[in-house]
């Protein structure tokens, strides 16, 4: 399938990552739309960044109109479209959120035109590796100073009443869960939804240059990672370590081994020194465990997301329920996969489930590690609402445009320049 490149301009260049960058940070789950900018300026900001990219692509790529017109791609979309707004029109739930969810896989084929998902990969962990640094850095240096009375530190509050440090890149609690990071976003449970994205798409999507690049950017969102504290987060990272570590071959090699034990003996060193001295952090470790008793809120609550979604599916399984009906059916509705059947039913539910399969199916790998991946996937983004996050959608997206249209005929992508 052709793509339609950008012109190889080092402004040109800029502007994609600008595009990804600010996507990133102006979508409704960076604090930055509930702070800073306030939630109707930052989706509009949002959408005038997106319809700059449109425009300035429409004019480079003037003499492609209708060969765009045409490709599966742009059909995909359309029929995508049918899914999601026309549940909408049939119930008369004339709510934004299904515009705010199909602007989502618009992105996505968007993206799909110009870039190949290994190329918006890279992008999209450059920039998260940077905000990775800069969110430990803020977290656990930077907030000292204020900490220790330094005054010019601009403190905002959250409509929860939760104050944060303001650094310009990274948000930093005050006193409410002060030793998690939240980097960007609105919880640590968000963040790490973003880190485990960038640790698959880093190892089954992305072929670096050198195994040094690899191993850098591995380190560097394991260990944001574990600085988020989140406990569903922590659960699909040593599951993911697992599977890369079987069926990456590194448990044959020294060097794999050497540094398996190495992680195990650290962090249970710092395990037990975290629980001798009883600080603050022994009581942030403490509440993560304590999410593991099914009695517990986080548990219950998550537990009755996915029963209630699936309620209201059974009920609607056809068009879905309104989206009142859906989202406020428990206190915290969590579950990405089911609010998504809940709200569009089985064809909406079903566009996007079948996505992420097709995103982290591995045709040339083995069958138990395409099935490990999909569900450590599916347990990244069943802990919190995205729906309408375009990362949520990107990437799966774009294996649709990218695999499945293309082996209609057998094609693979290429590049139209």
């Amino acid at each position: 399938m052709k793509l339609y490149p950008f012109p190889d301009r080092k402004l040109t260049k800029i502007g994609i990552y600008a595009l990804f960058l600010g996507v990133l940070l102006l979508n409704r789950d960076a604090l930055y739309s509930g702070t800073i900018l306030g939630f109707y300026k930052a989706q509009f900001l949002m959408l005038a960044v997106m319809a700059a990219a449109g425009i300035r692509f429409l004019v480079c790529r003037r003499k492609d109109w209708k060969a765009l017109l045409t490709d599966r791609r742009v059909v995909f979309a359309l029929l995508s479209g049918g899914i999601i707004l026309l549940p909408m029109v049939f119930k008369r739930d004339w709510q934004l959120m299904y515009f705010s969810v199909y602007l989502c896989v618009i992105f996505g084929v968007f993206v799909s035109l110009f870039l190949t998902l290994e190329d918006a990969a890279k992008i999209y962990l450059r920039i998260l590796c940077v905000l990775s640094v800069l969110s430990l850095v803020c977290a656990y240096g930077l907030r000292l100073l204020p900490d220790r009375g330094m005054p010019g530190v601009p403190v905002v509050r959250i409509d929860t009443g939760v104050e944060f440090y303001f650094f310009g890149v990274s948000f930093v609690p005050l006193t409410y869960v002060k030793y998690r990071n939240f980097g960007i976003f609105r919880e640590p449970g968000v963040y790490q939804y973003f880190l485990l994205l960038g640790l698959f798409l880093n190892n089954y999507e992305v072929q670096w240059s050198s195994g040094k690049k690899l191993w850098t950017v591995n380190i560097l969102l394991a260990v944001t990672m574990v600085s988020t504290f989140a406990t569903g987060g922590l659960v699909e990272l040593a599951l993911l370590a697992l599977v890369l570590f079987f069926d990456k071959g590194w448990y044959k090699k020294k060097a794999g081994k050497l540094a398996a034990g190495a992680v195990f003996l650290l962090g249970g060193a710092a395990a037990v020194y975290v629980f001798i001295r009883k600080g603050a952090l022994y009581y942030t470790l403490v509440d993560m465990l304590s999410k593991f008793n099914l009695r517990s809120e986080s548990m219950t609550d998550r537990a009755g997301s996915i029963i209630e979604n699936t309620k209201t599916f059974l009920r609607h399984p056809l068009l879905g329920g309104g989206i009142r009906e859906a989202l406020f059916v428990v206190a915290n509705n969590t579950s990405s996969s089911t609010v998504l059947y809940a709200i569009l039913g089985i064809f909406g539910g079903t566009l996007n489930a079948a996505a992420w399969v097709m995103l982290s199916w591995r045709k040339e790998g083995k069958l138990w590690v395409s099935l490990a991946l999909t569900v450590i996937l599916f347990m990244s983004f069943n802990t919190e609402n995205l729906i309408t996050n375009p990362y949520f959608w990107l990437f799966p997206v774009m294996a649709v445009c990218q695999r499945f249209l293309p082996a209609i005929r057998g094609r693979q992508v290429t590049d139209g320049t």
